[in-house]
């Protein structure tokens, strides 16, 4: 009996304790922005706008200050893609079987390139190109001024991986269980790293290592000059999601329920943190903290070194959306796009560089 009433007294201090930083937590929202559908694919800030696509195929740009809407324009289908911004123009795939170029001060279309399958990857814009990959299982690379084709890769299933960039190379994932190295300037296949699994989730990059997670239960790390595995590492469930770097660790989710923290040198388990749903929102780790969202409706942040929990916001929906850490604020969709205040968080923005050097940092050894 003591027994019993101990744990339910324990059970009552945490309902306490969760209901004191619920209340914390809605005070650190800065605004949201409803718009009546699910907001699946991560924001990118630019400009002190941000911009989103959303499930109702409308594609949004609001105030990154306020909220307030500045612009939406009408895709003819729901958006996956995420946006990638550079100089005044954005670009982003479309379910529809095309890539787009808008005017991001107006959102007015400049151009579109029509493929023969869905666009659910993001794009990433490079020395004037634009490369992204297609569910037709081609790997386009486009001129950003015209949109018209520079180079195609072809592969032997679909493409929903979003690419990384670093150095003269661009690397992907195919859903025929590959994962890609080729030119960027003319697409020649460097090297081209076999599996038998689907290749469909996002790959990053630290140092020379490249980190990529097959949908299963297998992590990859391979060297980027070779393509071959430095190491492998498994979890409990299935991923749907790419992984996020800081020094030295790799944090990734996981379909049963868990973030995963990795040693990035030699694959070895750190810790894993229990979420009540899939977590299949690629985390951004930043200021010694890791944000990611959860299917359980929570958009979490831990501890990054030590997997303590930090806080929790519950929204109203599922949150598979990867977070942009932006100037102190986190942006993140759901069933509302939240801007949330943090402190001490370098910028994030996932595939939103000119560059398309992501995660590429230099303290890792």
């Amino acid at each position: 009996m003591t027994v019993v009433l101990r744990r339910y007294g324990i059970l009552i201090g945490i309902i306490c304790i969760a209901s004191i930083l619920s209340a914390c937590m809605h005070r650190r929202i800065m605004w949201t922005y409803e718009t009546g559908h699910w907001i699946g694919a991560g924001p990118a800030v630019s400009g002190g706008n941000v911009y989103f696509g959303c499930w109702n195929g409308v594609l949004y740009c609001c105030n990154a200050d306020t909220g307030s809407l500045i612009w939406t324009n009408h895709m003819p289908e729901n958006i996956s893609s995420g946006p990638c911004i550079v100089s005044d123009k954005l670009y982003i795939g479309g379910n529809d079987n095309a890539v787009y170029c808008c005017n991001a001060q107006t959102g007015s279309l400049i151009w579109q390139y029509r493929t023969s399958g869905y666009v659910a990857s993001s794009p990433i814009v490079c020395n004037g190109m634009v490369y992204i990959g297609c569910s037709d299982s081609v790997f386009y690379c486009l001129d950003a001024q015209t949109g018209t084709a520079v180079w195609m890769k072809q592969t032997g299933n679909g493409i929903t991986s979003s690419p990384v960039i670093s150095g003269s190379n661009v690397y992907f994932g195919s859903g025929d269980g590959c994962v890609y190295c080729c030119n960027l300037q003319t697409g020649t296949e460097r090297w081209c790293f076999q599996t038998n699994i689907s290749m469909d989730n996002s790959a990053i990059i630290a140092g020379n290592r490249l980190f990529i997670a097959s949908e299963s239960t297998a992590l990859f790390c391979l060297d980027t000059n070779t393509g071959k595995p430095v190491w492998i590492q498994t979890a409990g469930g299935t991923f749907d999601s790419a992984p996020a770097y800081m020094h030295g660790r790799i944090y990734i989710g996981c379909n049963d329920g868990m973030l995963y923290c990795y040693n990035a040198l030699n694959g070895a388990l750190q810790y894993r943190f229990p979420t009540e749903g899939m977590v299949q929102s690629c985390p951004a780790a930043a200021g010694g903290k890791v944000y990611f969202g959860s299917d359980d409706g929570g958009i979490y942040c831990i501890d990054a070194q030590t997997c303590r929990f930090q806080w929790l916001l519950h929204t109203g929906d599922e949150v598979e959306s990867s977070p942009c850490i932006i100037n102190g604020r986190l942006y993140i969709g759901s069933d509302k796009l939240y801007c949330i205040r943090i402190d001490g968080a370098a910028d994030i923005q996932t595939g939103n560089a000119e560059s398309g050097q992501i995660y590429e940092n230099q303290d890792y050894k």
